[in-house]
């Protein structure tokens, strides 16, 4: 009774994955490619045919994460409840990391809880913008020269995922923001009860 079941997802492939720009060129918020939306099909697949049926699907806020979320999870019952957790998302580095303003991402996933994203302007790109200079004319790490920052966020994650009254839930994150979950923000107590990450 006092165990959660928590199944991790990298987004399917994004426009971004695929540009030949350098990364620090790369377009904000990317949607999902034509190959991304057959990955989801696969897995979508593959989700029915183990009978996986999670209570909730916690997603990062950006794109590519909502829409691998519902394109994975939506069966013959239609999609499990969906949360988006600004603590999810990617490790704000580069332009693609960026997220589009809530209020042209809610109109397309309106099955979407958005209570855990309280801007709607993104206000961690934002306050790295301030501190280091747009995309344009500073191309480095941005918030992972802010490991206590990131780590600060990964526990959010993990104690924002804990509080929640779901047993067993489908988090869809990002590969960066997903090692600094697993590195970083494991480090405390889920509910005062160990974690174990197998």
């Amino acid at each position: 009774p006092n165990q959660k079941l928590l199944h991790f997802i990298r987004h399917a492939q994004g426009f971004h994955n695929v540009d030949a720009r350098p990364i620090q060129q790369r377009a904000a918020d990317a949607r999902l490619t034509p190959e991304g939306e057959a990955q989801c099909a696969a897995l979508a697949a593959t989700v029915e045919a183990a009978g996986l049926r999670p209570e909730l699907i916690a997603s990062s806020p950006l794109t590519r994460t909502l829409q691998t979320g519902v394109m994975c999870f939506r069966g013959p019952d239609g999609c499990p409840p969906m949360a988006a957790c600004e603590s999810l998302r990617e490790t704000v580095n580069f332009l693609c990391d960026r997220r589009r303003p809530l209020s042209e991402i809610r109109p397309e996933f309106e099955q979407v809880d958005f209570s855990a994203c309280p801007h709607d302007e993104d206000a961690i790109w934002a306050a790295y913008e301030a501190r280091h200079g747009p995309a344009d004319l500073y191309g480095e790490h941005r918030e992972h020269r802010d490991l206590p920052s990131l780590a600060r966020r990964a526990r959010e994650a993990i104690e924002w995922l804990g509080g929640r009254p779901e047993r067993e839930i489908v988090v869809v994150s990002h590969q960066s923001f997903l090692r600094a979950l697993f590195s970083l923000g494991l480090t405390r107590k889920l509910r005062g009860l160990p974690v174990a990450v197998e």
